[in-house]
């Protein structure tokens, strides 16, 4: 007796989640539901790195610290940022602390690194959820390394 109740309970609550996963399923495949938009903010980065306090702006602009957790001796030697919707990239108006990157500038501290997009993707934006990614090409002892990321934000 008590098995039956528990089949009946299962297949009638069983057809019901079957439904209600095949809702969200249709209502994403037609854009009524965004799972981007219900992501958190994060900045995804290489093991032996952190990163803090990035945003993108409304400008154009991508902002973020990124702290080498490694005991190499890191030369930066570029900067370089990819919107998402356009795919651009971008070396012109990329900053390390305020610097522009003529030398290589050698990683001994938490560096502030900022990009600015000549085509803006980001105008006309504010409070969407958005991507980016950075690829900032390092020097260590003659080795050239990429260090790649990813940010996912709402844009400020």
């Amino acid at each position: 007796m008590a098995s039956s109740k528990s089949k009946e309970f299962l297949t009638t609550y069983g057809w019901a989640m079957i439904v209600i996963i095949l809702l969200l399923i249709t209502m994403a495949y037609f854009g009524l539901v965004n799972p981007n938009s219900i992501a958190p903010n994060k900045c995804e980065v290489p093991k032996g790195f952190s990163c803090s306090d990035y945003s993108i702006n409304e400008d154009g602009g991508i902002n973020f610290i990124l702290k080498q957790k490694t005991s190499e001796d890191l030369r930066i030697t570029s900067v370089q940022c990819i919107s998402q919707e356009e795919f651009t990239i971008t070396t012109k108006d990329s900053t390390v602390d305020g610097q522009k990157v003529v030398q290589p500038i050698t990683w001994d501290s938490p560096k502030g690194f900022h990009c600015k997009f000549s085509d803006n993707p980001f105008a006309g934006k504010k409070g969407e959820p958005v991507n980016a990614w950075f690829k900032i090409t390092v020097e260590s002892q003659g080795v050239i390394k990429n260090i790649e990321g990813k940010i996912h934000i709402r844009v400020n």
